[in-house]
């Protein structure tokens, strides 16, 4: 599966496909009102192709045969949103494919939107979460080097920073949320972040 922008790793907690930059794969271009900004993170021009574990689904290029075998789940995701997470994530954790990030400059792309962080995308990622992967979460690219301590921290980090964006869009069931986020094993940031929204 090959995509323009995609993350080394897929925390457990709520959140979309990038969830530190750091770990972010990113080659293409962005429409931002009238002008046009070139986005790249993490590329090297002498590799044309970085892996990474999940992709974001502006474009996406695969095979007729890996698609089949790995199908969009219109079952639990009947929207718009979650798709691309959803997908990449089932070809990574089968392990017969990877995903990657094209880095060349011979293949530009320009993405026209800059997303859409709903109630709807909200609740789905939510739903994708808890209904299908968190067991399997999280998840990194082979060989990539990442220790329990910063995961955690980035966990923690990466969930207070989508509950402040739930709250600020008015997502009905916020309460929920909020309880899931507090019985994530505390920090001391932890429990700063847990103070600022109590």
């Amino acid at each position: 599966m090959i995509g323009f922008a995609g993350s080394k790793v897929k925390l457990k907690c709520y959140s979309g496909w990038g969830d530190v930059y750091k770990w972010d794969v990113i080659f293409y271009y962005q429409s931002v009102g009238t002008e046009t900004q070139f986005r790249v993170a993490s590329v090297t021009m002498e590799h044309p192709f970085k892996e990474v574990l999940v992709l974001d689904g502006f474009a996406m290029f695969v095979r007729k045969d890996v698609w089949a075998k790995y199908p969009f789940d219109e079952e639990l995701l009947t929207g718009f949103h979650c798709y691309d997470l959803d997908f990449t994530l089932q070809i990574a954790a089968d392990r017969c494919y990877k995903n990657y990030v094209c880095c060349s400059s011979e293949v530009l792309i320009e993405h026209s939107s800059q997303g859409n962080f709903n109630q709807s995308w909200y609740q789905d990622t939510i739903k994708m979460h808890k209904l299908k992967w968190n067991k399997m979460l999280p998840m990194k690219i082979e060989g990539f080097e990442l220790g329990e301590k910063e995961m955690r921290k980035q966990e923690e980090y990466t969930f207070s920073v989508f509950l402040r964006k739930l709250l600020k869009v008015g997502y009905p069931e916020a309460k929920v949320v909020l309880k899931d986020f507090l019985a994530y094993p505390y920090s001391w940031k932890h429990l700063q972040h847990c103070i600022k929204y109590v």
